[in-house]
């Protein structure tokens, strides 16, 4: 595999150039924000925060740059994550043992892998799927198990489905808008990761102030 090889993925880019995209660039401004205001709430470096303006950092790079390796450095840091909130959502929200756990990520994995037979890949949007699948199944969980629902995943949930919306609409609207419209999922998608961090951090606070 060629990693410097060039490659147009967004409406907005319409050649190689380093300023081809710059809405779909400057946008991650939001994620980096997103991951600053986390840690100074939690007065501390942790890994969901670092993973934000990790994503900020990877997204500008690939907006920019346009290469498979940048694509790669735009993809790693939201997997890892993804993968890490469903671990600690699960653990401290849902206090499922390991055998859930597992459960849950297999479940994960199997979404993903069949979605990959899927002939319509929306944009490329469908790839995030699974894990708006697990965003419904912690919310009726968690229901479930408190007798309330969970405003902030509430609240992200929507965001993520208008985020992927926007995401997999991009090149549809091309001719009608030449920008496109990818920058509104970095919009909205930071609200999300925030709002999946905020969610663990009151937890962690309520259970400090108990203390």
């Amino acid at each position: 595999m060629n990693w410097h090889m060039q490659v147009i993925n967004y409406c907005e880019r319409g050649d190689y150039s380093f300023w081809s995209e710059p809405l779909n660039a400057l946008t991650n401004i939001a994620f980096l924000l997103a991951g600053l205001i986390a840690i100074r709430q939690q007065k501390k470096l942790s890994l969901l925060p670092v993973l934000m303006i990790l994503i900020a950092i990877g997204s500008f790079l690939f907006h920019t740059l346009a290469t498979r390796w940048a694509m790669f450095a735009d993809v790693l840091p939201i997997y890892i994550f993804k993968l890490s909130f469903i671990y600690l959502y699960c653990r401290q929200v849902l206090n499922h043992n390991l055998y859930k756990v597992i459960a849950v990520f297999v479940l994960f994995f199997l979404s993903f892998y069949l979605l990959s037979f899927s002939p319509y890949s929306f944009n490329g949007s469908i790839s995030y799927f699974p894990a708006l699948f697990l965003m419904f199944y912690f919310l009726i969980s968690h229901a479930s198990q408190y007798k309330r629902t969970d405003r902030y995943l509430s609240i992200a949930t929507v965001l993520f489905i208008l985020s992927l919306i926007f995401r997999s609409i991009d090149y549809t609207l091309c001719q009608q808008l030449k920008i496109g419209t990818h920058f509104l999922w970095h919009c909205f998608n930071a609200g999300v990761l925030y709002l999946c961090w905020l969610r663990l951090f009151d937890l962690q606070t309520a259970e400090l102030n108990k203390h």
